[in-house]
């Protein structure tokens, strides 16, 4: 995380003492202040239809808890090249012996950044769909992530590099036979979303990757890509994309991993699912984070100059923020089991912070060679996974208790 932040607060400072705003390459039409606001309102109002199709989708695989006696969320952070830990993780976690913590079918799967790359292949979910993401960052094309020009920090440029092989990658990967797959698997209420940032107007804003369902093989395609690519443009990075007039960065920006959110707010699906069934006991509900990312890396101690310290203050700034989202997540969980015990499963997993890259950069063969072995040695073992998350301080939080058999 450090080594992405390292080259935002270059490209920054260097736009900033050139004057970013007098050139740029990315030409957009000047829109008055009323015209904005109409661009702003459609925004959230496509935010809210987002999250009550969201919620019908998921009373829709709960049904009446007859038959489905377990409801599985999968959530993948962000973390850049470090989603090779991801990519392997996956694979590894179908080799698990124990049916009850072997990788399941996912009823609702969201990803951010580099875990919304993965997140289409976890939703398909068999071992071959996951192996596509091991292959891409284990043997990354040489032009996986390409320089934007000579000298890339240059105030006239959208971003430091473009993800022209990256987006080549994914294309191939959304074959005509998988779009069919897609369809099926959206027509049975399985969700796959992914999380983005409204870089107009400084907002989270979740998409549902599937939305382009009804369309042709072509824009069906081109609808995904738009969203998963927009996902994962880190800002600076890589550059913005384009959707419906607004532009669209990475959604680590505001909310590096997907948080489940207090279930007793009115609208959210288990507050209306008990409004549905309220003499009838919630299917089990279990909640898996991949964090593609450490928690405190063991770094060597901070230089004093200026972009060292600037880069080492965001990287901070970034990991503390996954550890409140995570944790919101946790206490979410808690507060269902306060009610009936056992019937929210918390876990995550993340990069151990002893873990350290064998050789320095972004986006090394090398490295993301070694994180998805990594990562596929831990996914075999189910010791892997963790209840209590991280404090600031580096010690633990007291955590959730650990899953138990749900009461009925």
């Amino acid at each position: 995380m450090q080594r992405i932040a390292r080259s935002i607060v270059l490209m920054c400072t260097v736009a900033a003492f050139a004057g970013l705003s007098a050139c740029t390459t990315m030409k957009r039409a000047v829109e008055t202040e009323a015209q904005q606001e109409v661009r702003r309102q459609r925004d959230l109002a496509d935010t809210s239809t987002f999250y009550k199709s969201l919620t019908e989708r998921i009373l829709m695989r709960l049904g009446d808890g007859k038959h489905q006696e377990i409801f599985d969320v999968l959530v993948l952070s962000g973390g850049g090249d470090f989603g090779a830990f991801g990519a392997g993780f996956l694979l590894g976690w179908g080799q698990v012996e124990d049916p009850s913590m072997r990788r399941p079918k996912f009823d609702f799967v969201a990803g951010t950044s580099t875990g919304a790359l993965l997140a289409p292949l976890a939703y398909l979910g068999t071992d071959a769909d996951l192996q596509l993401g091991a292959d891409m960052y284990s043997n990354p094309p040489s032009d996986l992530v390409e320089q934007n020009g000579l000298i890339p920090v240059l105030p006239f440029h959208e971003s430091l590099a473009l993800p022209t092989g990256l987006r080549r990658e994914v294309a191939a990967q959304l074959s005509d036979a998988m779009l069919e797959r897609f369809r099926k698997e959206a027509a049975t209420g399985r969700v796959l979303a992914c999380a983005t940032t409204n870089l107009d107007f400084g907002t989270f804003r979740p998409f549902d990757v599937l939305e382009g369902v009804k369309l042709d093989n072509a824009a069906f395609r081109e609808s995904m890509m738009q969203r998963l690519i927009a996902s994962s443009s880190i800002p600076a990075v890589f550059p913005p994309v384009e959707i419906d007039g607004s532009y669209y960065v990475d959604g680590g920006a505001t909310e590096n991993v997907w948080s489940i959110r207090n279930q007793t707010e009115q609208g959210t699906p288990i507050s209306e699912w008990r409004k549905r069934y309220p003499d009838k006991p919630l299917p089990r509900i279990r909640l898996w984070y991949l964090i593609n990312n450490q928690f405190f890396p063991k770094t060597p101690d901070v230089k004093l100059q200026w972009i060292d310290i600037a880069s080492a203050g965001l990287s901070t700034s970034l990991r503390s923020a996954l550890i409140k989202d995570l944790n919101l997540s946790a206490y979410a969980a808690a507060a269902e089991n306060a009610q009936v015990p056992g019937e929210v499963e918390f876990r995550f997993v993340a990069i151990p912070d002893d873990w350290k890259p064998p050789v320095k950069g972004t986006f090394k063969p090398e490295t993301m060679r070694s994180l998805v072995e990594l990562g596929r040695k831990m996914g075999a073992d189910p010791a892997s996974w963790r209840t209590k998350i991280p404090k600031l301080d580096g010690t633990e939080q007291p955590g959730p208790p650990p899953p138990v058999a749900p009461t009925r």
